[in-house]
């Protein structure tokens, strides 16, 4: 099975329990570390398409904390033909209180990608925006379909005032 490192396929963003000023955009960085087990769809030499689901947790390396303990799950598509990546992927962020975020991850054949924020509840309703991410580490898979690893999410984000 063709080995994708889990730190390409996650989102870029998460919760925390920051309370941002309406309308103001506010940077976040964080880590985001997880698990994902990996379906092969098909697998042949000129193109491998897999389904991927990945859980996990994020870290704020912000002075605000923006994001920061938010537990996240995501679902994706990738395919791979030669070095050549492309995926989507859309991940569920819940904070510490419950709130979440969705967002849209897309990979780009660097093992990073765009995100971008689609909905929120609670404190993080209305929220728009999104960031890039890049992988920092990813393991020897513990498991046959399975990958480990943590990437970096930087961006910015705003609050519609309620």
């Amino acid at each position: 099975m063709l080995s994708i490192p889990y730190t390409t396929l996650v989102l870029a963003a998460g919760i925390g329990s920051l309370a941002a000023a309406a309308n103001a955009a506010e940077s976040y960085e964080i880590a985001t570390c997880g698990a994902s087990t990996m379906t092969t769809v098909s697998a042949t030499e000129e193109l491998t398409v897999m389904s991927i689901d990945t859980k996990g947790i994020t870290r704020s390396n912000s002075a605000n904390k923006a994001f920061d303990n938010a537990t996240f799950e995501c679902a994706s598509v990738v395919s791979v033909a030669g070095a050549q990546r492309n995926g989507l992927g859309y991940c569920k962020f819940m904070a510490p209180d419950g709130d979440f975020l969705v967002g849209e991850q897309v990979l780009d054949s660097t093992g990073g990608g765009k995100w971008k924020f689609l909905q929120g509840t609670g404190k993080w309703k209305g929220i728009t925006g999104g960031g890039e991410y890049v992988p920092l580490t990813s393991g020897k898979p513990i498991v046959a379909g399975t990958g480990q690893g943590c990437s970096r999410a930087t961006g910015t984000y705003e609050l519609s005032s309620k």
